[in-house]
């Protein structure tokens, strides 16, 4: 399966993107927590653009979720993971019990690289949706 350089390209900023955040984030240096950054147009912009899901995944998915994570709280990934069931996406779904937002990575790297080197030597797509 070759890899989509559009996926991952995505996930990083561009210079422009980080300049104007910094630029917008000036005026809620004051007020931040005092007005729901949803309500704030440019704020709101950069939230959905950043939201998983815009687009169709196009390959299968692997994602790893601690129970222990108050970044991206567990049932936001349950649902996102719904969702690309619906759409028909094959994804694995690794919750590791405890695992804080800053030690998923690490500790899920093995199940990952395992996950990746399968789809690389064209193994059976495995997806805990049921289909």
């Amino acid at each position: 399966m070759p890899l989509r350089r559009s996926s991952w390209s995505r996930a990083i900023q561009s210079i422009a993107e980080l300049l104007k955040l910094s630029q917008v984030e000036k005026p809620l240096q004051r007020i931040f927590l005092k007005v729901d950054p949803t309500t704030l147009p440019v704020w709101r912009e950069i939230m959905e653009r950043n939201t998983p899901g815009q687009a169709p995944a196009g390959a299968p998915v692997f994602i790893a979720q601690g129970t222990g994570d108050v970044t991206v709280r567990p049932a936001i990934t349950l649902r996102f993971a719904k969702q690309l069931c619906a759409a028909g996406i094959p994804i694995v779904l690794t919750q590791m019990k405890g695992v804080s937002h800053s030690w998923i990575a690490e500790k899920s790297a093995h199940q990952a690289i395992k996950w990746m080197a399968d789809r690389f030597a064209g193994r059976p797509v495995p997806s805990d949706c049921g289909h």
